[in-house]
């Protein structure tokens, strides 16, 4: 099993690099952006989820328990929301 390092990952946040974000992510399988996302601070989870592609933030979203699900739908705009439960 890989292990993807999450230490770069919030470097590239922090520094609002998203081009590279997306690109670090681009190999990292939906489970795993899923387990990232829940060890985030709000801001920062919100961040990395709006980074991510449409298909791939639908199934990450699909990998999270309804908690996190819904913890992650209250740092979204409404609109985001929408987008995301209408795919």
């Amino acid at each position: 099993m890989a292990v993807f390092p999450t230490n770069n990952i919030e470097v590239l946040l922090k520094s609002k690099r998203w081009s590279e974000l997306r690109e670090t992510l681009a190999d990292w399988p939906p489970a795993e952006i899923a387990d990232l996302l829940m060890s985030l601070d709000n801001i920062d989870r919100a961040l990395l989820f709006r980074s991510l592609p449409r298909p791939v933030s639908s199934e990450v979203f699909a990998y999270m328990e309804t908690e996190e699900q819904n913890a992650l739908l209250a740092d979204l705009t409404a609109e985001e929301t929408r987008q995301l439960l209408a795919i």
